[in-house]
């Protein structure tokens, strides 16, 4: 049907919980909607109005500075690791020499209650940029921390606390039919561990359990880094790139890719989880499996099986996520039956999760919502701004469980578009007792497919009036469903475009995100409740995505721009390493909103003066000084650690900066 104006603004009155009001007898409900302009009587609707999440309370800084006033551990092969991670005090430094492979299991010793950093880095490092993906081709700038047996080839002991790893490859070696466990394992408490520009892999044939496991952390981060070859093969138990179980927060994911067969990312599990996975903010990841695993494994002791394949991206115990910016490649039925996001809560409750601004490509189906355990909950999540292209199942599944409720679940703005037949586009297993409140559907563009929207043994209507209470369909456009349009109520105001060109898309290939676009002679520009275009925002969502496949991720400022202050670091950035066998010195990279005086002074540990690198006015946009390890006479400085103060206007950074020769 054609879009009524004057419901619509009815509806739009009720979006608002003092818009309308709900009287309640026994199962009757009775909701009462005031018309201006003298419109009479509406019939009643179970009208949702779901409370959108609440996002991350706080979010980790990752930014990269040295300590400063530590001792300088240099590692060549040969040289025991475990030995300087024993002997290294908090404010220490360990490089470790590109190309020199450490092997053995390692632990990270508590160091009490000292909150200085220990940092495990490349001597290469300056060769792999802060912010920029590393990936296996990086391998020869790294150094390699390897296992040769089953044992984990990093585990912390219990309470250690502030490492970094940076510039470095974790890896095993270990292939046989037995299980590998991990390759990184913290079990926990911990607190302030970072993997930053890692190459964290299995073997290509062997069998592992989990790229990075943790089980109980307060703060952690994976960024920039590169984690394969994480697989099991079938009749062994699930593998993961990263598992995330108790985690207090903040935690950041960011600008990663990750490869697993099992789930690529997880978080919570089975038994019970009283304080899951909390404020984390995942943006930037590339999350796929790699096609050639649909075939038989070719060689080593799992030869023949094929890998066990799972999900993307499961919840089974969270609160406070951000997921946003990521782009979720390639998955199919194998031990499970090919969803790519899975939100069903088992250990713990899973609530307040913003999914929005993600990419899911090639999906078999797309988002599994199911309240799967009678103890558990879902609340409040959002799926906003999504892109959901060449589905071939199904795109939503509500329930298929055992569950009780899932409450305040938004769908709203997303684009499923495909060049490839698909089965359905959202169905209700009610096989079992489940019950959805609160509920909103709205301003999407969505591909019907064959058998559109229904559920178990009922038609779209039913199903709904079945399975859930307090619910609003309202203005989507179904490509394809004209045949079949849904009723109204309670779906109101739909459109039906005949296929893909009736939608005038930029470009029917539909290869690209950006060939999503509608043309400004699209009926459905502006169409969507708030003004803006039915389905997901394109521009907004090419800007979230952006350098997500390269690996030149930036993230969005949390922070309305132009207005850094004298405490805030994000205006500067660079290289912090010199060493003797590269020609890149040590840089300093700015942003000044407006001309500036700018300062560099390069200082000893004891305070002396070394280098009086830069006084002038630096003009507004980027700025980039280098300082090439000499001092003020022209000599070459010795090996150690040095202080740089920046001054610019009234804000003033120390960095601390590491000469290797």
């Amino acid at each position: 049907m054609k879009d009524i104006p004057f419901v619509r603004s009815a509806l739009l009155l009720c979006s608002f919980k003092k818009g309308f009001t709900t009287f309640r007898s026994g199962l009757s409900s009775l909701i009462i909607i005031l018309f201006f302009a003298g419109i009479g009587f509406f019939p009643s609707l179970a009208l949702a109005v779901p409370d959108l999440p609440e996002p991350p309370r706080a979010y980790l800084d990752t930014t990269f500075n040295l300590p400063s006033g530590g001792t300088v551990h240099e590692l060549k092969e040969g040289d025991n690791f475990q030995t300087a991670l024993n002997n290294a005090r908090p404010g220490d430094v360990i490089v470790l020499e590109a190309g020199a492979r450490f092997v053995g299991n390692f632990i990270l010793p508590n160091k009490g209650s000292e909150e200085k950093w220990i940092y495990v880095i490349s001597s290469q490092l300056l060769q792999m940029p802060e912010g920029k993906r590393v990936t296996p081709d990086e391998a020869p700038l790294m150094p390699t921390i390897v296992s040769t047996n089953k044992t984990q080839t990093i585990k912390a002991q219990t309470g250690a606390h502030h490492y970094r790893f940076a510039g470095i490859e974790i890896a095993t070696t270990y292939s046989d039919i037995y299980v590998y466990y991990n390759v990184i394992h913290l079990a926990g408490p911990c607190d302030q561990i970072i993997f930053d520009r890692c190459y964290i892999h299995g073997s290509p044939d062997g069998n592992i359990y989990d790229g990075i496991s943790v089980n109980t952390i307060r703060r952690f981060a994976v960024i920039d880094s590169y984690i394969s070859d994480v697989h099991v093969a079938q009749g062994q138990a699930e593998s993961h790139g990263i598992q995330l179980v108790f985690v207090e927060g903040p935690c950041k994911i960011q600008n990663n890719l990750i490869e697993a067969a099992g789930i690529n990312l997880f978080f919570g599990d089975n038994f019970d989880i009283p304080n899951p996975a909390q404020d984390v903010e995942i943006r930037g990841n590339h999350l796929r499996k790699p096609l050639h695993w649909k075939e038989p494994i070719c060689s080593g002791p799992n030869a023949g099986l094929r890998w066990k394949v799972k999900n993307l991206f499961e919840l089974k115990a969270a609160k406070r996520l951000l997921v946003e910016g990521n782009i979720f490649e390639n998955n199919w039925p194998s031990a499970q039956n090919g969803v790519a996001i899975v939100i069903t809560p088992r250990g713990g409750d899973v609530s307040d999760i913003t999914f929005r601004k993600n990419v899911l490509r090639n999906p078999y189906s797309g988002f599994n919502i199911n309240p799967a355990n009678p103890n558990r909950h879902i609340d409040r999540i959002l799926i906003e701004d999504n892109l959901v292209c060449d589905v071939e199942r199904r795109v939503f599944l509500m329930g298929l469980g055992e569950g009780e409720t899932g409450t305040h679940i938004t769908i709203r703005h997303n684009t499923v578009a495909s060049t490839l037949p698909m089965y359905s586009l959202f169905f209700i297993d009610g096989g079992r007792t489940i019950n959805f409140d609160q509920f909103l559907m709205q301003d999407n563009l969505f591909t019907n497919g064959n058998y559109g929207i229904g559920g178990t043994g009922l038609a779209a209507k039913d199903a709904f009036a079945k399975w859930f209470t307090n619910y609003t369909l309202r203005n989507d456009a179904f490509i394809g469903g004209g045949a079949h349009p849904y009723p109204d109520p309670p779906f109101e105001g739909y459109y039906y475009p005949a296929d893909n060109a009736a939608v005038q898309f930029e470009d029917l290939m539909l290869t690209e995100v950006e060939d999503f676009k509608l043309k400004p002679t699209s009926a459905y520009k502006s169409k969507a409740t708030d003004g803006k275009d039915l389905g997901a925002d394109i521009v907004a969502l090419l800007a979230a995505i952006q350098g997500v496949a390269s690996g030149d991720y930036t993230p969005p400022p949390r922070t309305p721009p132009n207005t850094s202050g004298p405490g805030d670091s994000s205006w500067l950035s660079g290289v912090n390493v010199l060493h003797s066998k590269s020609n890149t010195p040590i840089d300093f990279r700015f942003r000044l909103d407006s001309p500036t005086l700018v300062t560099i002074e390069i200082y000893s540990r004891t305070g002396a003066s070394v280098k009086n690198l830069f006084n002038g006015e630096c003009l507004a946009g980027e700025s980039r000084i280098m300082w090439d390890g000499r001092n003020n006479v022209g000599e070459s400085v010795a090996s150690g650690i040095y202080i740089a103060k920046i001054k610019a206007g009234d804000r003033e950074l120390k960095r601390t900066l590491v000469v290797i020769r």
